[in-house]
C-alpha cells in the first residue's frame, strides 16, 4: 500500500511508545534537542528513559482527562511529552499548556518541596499552526522578553511542521541532511520508496522503522486499528467541513461524495461509476472533492 500514513495515532504509537523500541524514542528526542538553536543553551541528550502512564488522572469529576501519545521519563527528572496532530484543531495550544500544566503539578505533593521536573513537550504537526512563520521548527520558552534570560525553566515546547519541512524539501529539490530530517522525511512520507531506501543505508534508525513498518501491516490486528483510526480521521475531517457548510445542498451534496469516495476506498465501486451515479463526469467528481477537501487514499 503506497499511502501508508505513518502518522497514524496507532502507528505512531507502535514505534515510540512500545518499551521494546525505547531506543527509537531516545533518538528522536535526542535529534528534536540538538535541532535546538546554536544561539541558546539546549538541554543535554537523553541517556536513558522510563515509559509512563498515557492517561492522566483528573483531579476532580469535572476535569478533563488528558491523554497522551507519547510519555516517559528520563532519570534526570525530564519528563517527555510527545503528540502528534494531523488534523486542525482550533485550541491546540490551550490543550498543551493545559497538559504540561497538569504533569508538573502532578509532581508536587502536599508536605513536600516544589518539584525540580522539567517538562519537554515536543508536537508533530501535519498542518500549518502558525501561518505567519515559514519555519517547520519553533522552540517556545518563557524567558525574560528583555534579555533573552531563561529563568522559569520548567517547561520548553517544541513545535515541528511537517506540512512546511514537506513543501520546502519539495521545492528545493532537498536531501535530508541532519538526524531530525532524515527521521521527519520517514514519518512524514516525503519521498518515494527509492529515496526511502537510500536513507535507510545511511541511517540504521530509518532502516529499523522500515523493518518494523512492514512487522506493522503484516498484523492483522494492528493493522485493523491502523484501518479504523484512518476512518475515524475521515469522519472527524468530514464534520469539521459539515460543521463550516451552511448551505443545505452543500451539506448534501459533501455527504453523497463522502459515501461515494467510502466505497471506492473499499474496492465497491470506481471513480468513473461514483461520477456516474451523481450525474457528473470525472473531471467534475474530482472538482467536487478538491472543494470539500476530500482524498482518496488509496489513489
Amino acid at each position: 500500500m503506497e499511502n501508508f500514513n505513518r502518522l497514524n495515532d496507532k502507528y505512531f504509537k507502535f514505534l515510540f511508545a512500545n518499551p521494546d523500541y525505547k531506543d527509537l524514542l531516545i533518538g528522536f528526542v535526542n535529534d528534536v534537542l540538538d535541532n535546538t538553536p546554536k544561539n541558546v543553551e539546549r538541554l543535554p541528550p537523553v541517556v536513558d528513559l522510563v515509559y509512563s502512564n498515557r492517561e492522566a488522572v483528573p483531579q476532580s469529576a469535572l476535569d478533563k482527562t488528558p491523554r497522551f501519545d507519547v510519555m516517559a521519563r528520563t532519570f534526570d527528572n525530564r519528563k517527555l511529552h510527545i503528540e502528534v496532530q494531523v488534523a486542525y484543531d482550533p485550541y491546540l495550544l490551550q490543550r498543551l499548556m493545559n497538559y504540561a500544566s497538569r504533569s508538573y503539578a502532578g509532581d508536587t505533593h502536599q508536605g513536600e518541596p516544589y518539584s525540580s521536573v522539567q517538562i519537554v513537550f515536543i508536537t508533530l504537526l501535519n498542518y500549518n499552526l502558525f501561518p505567519d512563520s515559514e519555519d517547520w521548527y519553533e522552540l517556545h520558552r518563557m524567558i525574560n522578553v528583555a534579555t533573552g534570560a531563561w529563568r522559569l525553566r520548567s517547561m520548553e515546547f517544541h513545535f515541528i511542521d511537517i506540512s512546511k519541512l514537506r513543501a520546502k524539501m519539495i521545492k528545493e529539490h532537498a536531501w535530508p541532511k541532519t538526524g531530525l530530517e532524515r527521521w521527519l522525511y520517514y514519518l512524514g512520507s516525503i519521498g518515494g520508496k527509492k529515496n526511502m531506501e537510500t536513507i535507510a543505508k545511511e541511517d540504521s534508525r530509518v532502516n529499523k522503522m522500515i523493518k518494523l513498518e512492514n512487522i506493522f501491516r503484516e498484523d492483522p490486528g494492528l493493522f485493523a486499528a491502523y484501518t479504523d483510526w484512518e476512518f475515524e480521521k475521515k469522519l472527524y475531517d468530514a464534520t469539521l467541513n459539515h460543521v463550516a457548510i451552511q448551505d443545505e445542498d452543500e451539506r448534501k451534496e459533501l455527504d453523497n461524495i463522502s459515501a461515494l469516495v467510502n466505497f471506492i476506498e473499499r474496492g465497491c465501486t470506481t471513480l468513473p461509476k461514483a461520477a456516474a451515479l451523481l450525474g457528473m463526469t470525472e473531471a467534475e467528481f474530482k472538482a467536487k472533492m478538491a472543494k470539500y477537501n476530500i482524498k482518496i487514499d488509496n489513489a
